[in-house]
């Protein structure tokens, strides 16, 4: 078994063929061809077993871009949904349409690898973004036309742990401590606590910990800041305490996460 199986990615998986057992936030699922997986910080994803035929195609976002996209849709009824199925059946149409983009993805990254031009570069992580978009917006759309989506009831409760994740999104550099959250949704840290367990199967305080270390790995992978400079940004009160954390959740510490990144 493969324990935390996507730790600290956000994006969509395409199963193309074969079949896989998974445990998400502790309940039993099974992606089959034409089923899509969706990744979050909000789902510990542990792989049970994998037929010798599976396949995948992996779309990859970055954070700003999936939370940026769920404030302009501002569609509930869409992220209740992905809450309580994070893994569900698509149609033909869509799958062609998440097997192609991904290929595209795939390819564009290549030659801006293979490109010694740094603007040239930059356009083609523009494209790579601009297919991203359009990817995690088409699986929106499938899922609100979805009689399962349309059928889904906005609750309190629901839309709780929908506000905590965005407020997390924008707040996780200066702000890590559940106290903080429950108090912005006028709660008790008990109930509020108690709500985000229900709804999501993990604690809040686990989920604060995947949003402050995929931020963490997205600032080690993509900038040349210094550790002390990455800890002070995200608010640590110095750096040993900032290795500390990074490595108790990862089992690395950040430079040796950098150097293999």
């Amino acid at each position: 078994m493969k324990d935390n199986h996507y730790f600290d990615k956000i994006g969509i998986v395409l199963c193309q063929q074969g079949n896989r057992q998974l445990l998400i936030n502790g309940k039993p699922y099974t992606q089959k061809r034409g089923m899509i997986l969706i990744l979050s910080p909000i789902f510990v994803i542990q792989e049970l077993e994998v037929s010798s035929d599976y396949s995948e195609r992996f779309i990859s976002a970055e954070p700003h871009i999936v939370f940026s996209l769920l404030n302009r849709i501002s569609q509930i009824v869409v992220a209740v949904h992905i809450i309580n199925h994070p893994c569900f059946e698509i149609d033909d149409e869509l799958f062609s349409y998440i097997e192609a983009n991904a290929f595209r993805i795939s390819a564009y990254e290549d030659k801006r690898d293979s490109s010694e031009n740094a603007d040239e570069k930059g356009i083609y992580d523009i494209m790579i973004e601009k297919i991203v978009e359009e990817s995690i917006l088409r699986v929106a759309l499938f899922l609100y036309q979805n009689q399962r989506a349309k059928d889904a009831k906005e609750t309190s409760n629901e839309n709780i742990l929908f506000e905590f994740v965005l407020q997390l999104q924008q707040g996780v550099m200066t702000n890590r401590s559940v106290e903080y959250y429950a108090d912005k949704a006028n709660l008790s840290v008990g109930y509020f606590s108690s709500i985000i367990r229900k709804i999501a199967g993990i604690s809040p305080s686990r989920i604060i910990t995947a949003f402050t270390i995929a931020r963490a790995k997205i600032l080690l992978g993509q900038t040349k800041k210094s550790i002390k400079e990455i800890a002070s940004e995200m608010n640590f009160p110095e750096q040993y305490t900032f290795r500390k954390y990074f490595k108790q959740n990862t089992g690395m510490a950040p430079t040796f996460y950098r150097e293999i990144h």
